[in-house]
């Protein structure tokens, strides 16, 4: 289990580094069994966060790895971008939206996740987290669309960037 934390803390540390180096904010690891998604994140009472990560991401290889972290990290960093009111209010808008799944609420959830997704294939990280949803599907596969983005959409926008960019 050490080794498992110690690798979640560096892939942690890659993913800050690379993709949000102006976030300066502690961000906690917690291991967790059985918790029904693979990773998921919140705010300490400090103001920093925390990434929960479930004991099935021991079966991910780095670059699975990787993709998920980097949508954490990317949720916490757009979390991060609001006023404190302004994450209350989100954070209760959430709750709302995720119970009921639906309505104006809902949709709030829907887009925090896709625009995660989108802000990983905006750094440039895309193809590692095209991996950790193909990893997420073997291991969850029923697909909510307030997960983010799904396999076919984050495949066709990596297929249109590749042919616009060349990369």
């Amino acid at each position: 289990m050490n080794q498992f934390y110690r690798r979640v803390c560096d892939v942690k540390g890659l993913v800050v580094r690379d993709c949000f180096p102006d976030l300066k904010l502690e961000i906690r690891i917690d291991l967790q069994r059985d918790s029904g998604e693979l990773l998921g994140y919140g705010e300490l009472s400090n103001g920093g966060y925390y990434i929960d990560v479930d004991l099935v991401m021991r079966r991910a290889n780095v670059d699975e790895l990787y993709g998920g972290m980097a949508h954490e990290i990317a949720q916490i960093y757009q979390d991060a971008q609001r006023h404190f009111l302004s994450r209350k209010v989100f954070d209760i808008v959430s709750k709302i939206g995720t119970k009921y799944g639906k309505g104006l609420c809902y949709r709030a959830v829907v887009n925090s996740g896709r625009d995660a997704d989108l802000l990983i294939v905006e750094k440039g990280m895309g193809e590692s987290l095209l991996a950790f949803l193909r990893f997420h599907q073997r291991e969850y596969p029923d697909y909510r669309i307030d997960e983010g983005l799904s396999i076919s959409e984050l495949e066709k926008i990596l297929s249109v960037k590749k042919r616009s960019f060349g990369n």
